[in-house]
C-alpha cells in the first residue's frame, strides 16, 4: 500500500513473455505431440480400417455363397462394420496421456515432453543435484577466515567481486556485506569459470574465490590447521569456500550454513521404498556432500562434480541400461537435465534449467519427484489397460459378429460400451476418489444434476 510518494513499475515480461504464457504454450505443445506408443498405435490403426472393411465384405460373400441368403450376408457384413471400434484404438493412448498430464497439473507438475511421462514410467535411478534442490540454497554466512588482512576488509573485496556471480554463495557474501554496512568497490575486471570460481582485479587487488583447487591454481595456498578445521565443519554438513587476496600467500576460508529442504528425507524414502537408485551429485567438497547425503539418507553420493563429470555420469548409467531422472535446479545442472532421460527442474530455478527439463516443478517441493513418477506409472498403465481392452474387444466381437452371433443392435451397444469405458477408465487419472459414480451420472444421463447436496 502506497499512501504518499510515486511508484516506478518496470514490466519484465508482457503477452508471450509471462509465466502463464509460457506455461499455456508447454501444455499445448505436450498435448501435440505424439509419444512412441501413441505413434505405433495410429499405425495399427491405419491398417485395422481397411482389414474391417475387407473382412465385412469377404463375410458377406461367404455367406451368400454358402447359404445363398442375400439378407443374412448383408446383415452379417453391417454387424462386422458396426462392431469394429477402430475409435477406441484411437482414443485409448491419447486419453489416458491428457488426463495424465491434466492430474499432473493439477499438482503444480508441468509436462513439456509428451515422451518424459513414458521414460518416467520407466526410470530406475534418481540423481539429486544438492544446493537448491535437495537443500535450501539460501546460505547463511557464518565465518569469514582471512589469513592477514581483517575479516571487514577480505569481505569488501569478496562482496565486490562476487555481486558479479548469480551463485548462491556469491549472493550470501554480498548481502553479508548490505547487513554489515560494508560498501562495496567498483572497478571489477572479472573472469568466471562455471563450476569452479571467480577472480577478478578489484583496485588494483587480484582477488580469486571458489573451490580449493581453483584457488590453488591461483597461485594461493591453503595453511594445514585450516584445512583441519575445514574438513571438521563439512563434516558437520557446512560448505567451505576459499578465497586469496593478492599480497597474501595463504588462502582464506569462508564458511556457511545450508539446510535440507522440508520433505527431502520423505522423497527419498519415497523413491527408495519403490526400489529406485538414489544418488546424490553435487560440485561440493565430499565431505559437506556425505553430510548432507547423510541427512537426506542417501547411499550413494559424487562430490567434485563439475557440470561435464555430472554429464558423464549420467551416460555411464545410461550406457549401463540404467533410466535417469535428474532433478537440478541451476545453470551447472542443465547439461546434465538435458542429457538425463528424464530432466526435473525445480520451478524456482533458473530459466535454463527449466529450458533444459521435460518436467518442470512449479512448487518447491521435493515430494512432487516421487509424485511425479507415479503419475508416469499410472498413466503407461492405463494407456496398456485400455489398449488391452480395445484389442480385446475388437477380436471378440469380430470372431462373434463373423459367426453371425450378433446382430446390429446389440453390435451398436457393445462399441458404444466399448468407448465408454475407455473414456471412464482414463478419467480415473484425473478424478478424486469417491466421484466415479458422479462421473457415469454426468456421462450417461448430461441432462441429469448430480451436484452434490
Amino acid at each position: 500500500m502506497n499512501l504518499s510518494g510515486h511508484l516506478i513499475v518496470r514490466a519484465t515480461s508482457v503477452g508471450d513473455g509471462t509465466l502463464i504464457s509460457v506455461i499455456i504454450r508447454m501444455v499445448e505443445g505436450a498435448l501435440s505431440v505424439k509419444s512412441p506408443l501413441e505413434r505405433s498405435v495410429d499405425r495399427i490403426a491405419r491398417v485395422f480400417i481397411p482389414a474391417v472393411l475387407l473382412l465385412a465384405i469377404m463375410t458377406g460373400l461367404f455367406v451368400l455363397v454358402t447359404a445363398h441368403n442375400g439378407e443374412e450376408a448383408l446383415l452379417r457384413a453391417i454387424t462386422v462394420l458396426v462392431i469394429a471400434c477402430p475409435c477406441v484404438l484411437g482414443m485409448a493412448t491419447p486419453l489416458a496421456i491428457a488426463a495424465g498430464i491434466g492430474s499432473a497439473a493439477n499438482r503444480g507438475i508441468l509436462i513439456r515432453d509428451v515422451e518424459a511421462l513414458q521414460r518416467a514410467a520407466a526410470s530406475s535411478v534418481v540423481v539429486f543435484d544438492k544446493t537448491g534442490t535437495l537443500t535450501e540454497g539460501r546460505f547463511a554466512f557464518r565465518e569469514c577466515r582471512a589469513p592477514d588482512a581483517d575479516e571487514r576488509t577480505a569481505l569488501r573485496f569478496l562482496g565486490s567481486l562476487e555481486r558479479s556471480s548469480s551463485h548462491p554463495l556469491a549472493a550470501s557474501i554480498v548481502a553479508t556485506c548490505s547487513e554489515r554496512g560494508i560498501g562495496l568497490l567498483d572497478g571489477v575486471e572479472i573472469r568466471i569459470e562455471e563450476g569452479k570460481g571467480i577472480t577478478g582485479i578489484i583496485e588494483g587487488t587480484r582477488v580469486a574465490i571458489g573451490t580449493e583447487t581453483f584457488v590453488r591454481g591461483e597461485g594461493f595456498r591453503l595453511d594445514e590447521h585450516d584445512r583441519v578445521w575445514a574438513e571438521r565443519e563439512r563434516a558437520d554438513g557446512k560448505t567451505i569456500t576459499y578465497f586469496g587476496l593478492e599480497g597474501e600467500e595463504r588462502a582464506g576460508l569462508c564458511l556457511f550454513g545450508d539446510l535440507l529442504k522440508e520433505g527431502g528425507s520423505a522423497a527419498v524414502g519415497a523413491l527408495t521404498g519403490k526400489g529406485m537408485r538414489v544418488i546424490l551429485l553435487s560440485g561440493d567438497a565430499r565431505g559437506t556432500v556425505l553430510a548432507v547425503a547423510a541427512q537426506a539418507g542417501i547411499r550413494e553420493c559424487v562430490a567434485d562434480a563439475f557440470p561435464a563429470a555430472k554429464v558423464e555420469l549420467i551416460s555411464q548409467i545410461q550406457n549401463a541400461g540404467g533410466k535417469v531422472v535428474m532433478v537440478g535446479d541451476g545453470v551447472n545442472d542443465a547439461p546434465a537435465l538435458a542429457q538425463a532421460d528424464v530432466g526435473m527442474a525445480m520451478g524456482s530455478g533458473t530459466q535454463i534449467a527449466v529450458e533444459s527439463a521435460g518436467v518442470t516443478l512449479l512448487r518447491d517441493d521435493l515430494s512432487l519427484v516421487p509424485e511425479t513418477i507415479a503419475i508416469a506409472k499410472r498413466t503407461v498403465r492405463t494407456v496398456k489397460q485400455n489398449l488391452v481392452w480395445a484389442f480385446l474387444y475388437n477380436a471378440i466381437g469380430l470372431v462373434l459378429a463373423v459367426t453371425g452371433l450378433l446382430n446390429p443392435l446389440i453390435a451398436a451397444g457393445a462399441m458404444l460400451i466399448s468407448s465408454l469405458s475407455v473414456v471412464l477408465n482414463s478419467m480415473r487419472l484425473r478424478e478424486k476418489e469417491g466421484r466415479a459414480l458422479q462421473m457415469i451420472l454426468e456421462i450417461l444421463l448430461p441432462w441429469r444434476d448430480t451436484t452434490p447436496t
